[in-house]
């Protein structure tokens, strides 16, 4: 199934944003396995990478708006 990123997926945080579109993006990814352009290790290793990066940013936003909420 493929995703189109649209504007409507938007937060309004920039970084948050950018990542959700990458996310999104690598449909594509998905898509040139069955092509055969990419291994499955590769995109394995390239979506472990990301996700990892991805919920970090999303952690540290989550930690930071709470704490602003608790002052």
């Amino acid at each position: 199934m493929k995703i189109e990123w649209q504007d409507s997926y938007r937060t309004g945080n920039d970084r948050i944003d950018e990542q959700h579109e990458m996310l999104v993006r690598m449909n594509a990814i998905g898509a040139s396995i069955g092509r055969r352009q990419a291994t499955d290790e590769e995109v394995s290793d390239f979506i472990s990478k990301w996700v990892m990066v991805h919920s970090a940013t999303e952690d540290a936003k989550i930690a930071a708006h709470i704490r602003q909420r608790a002052v």
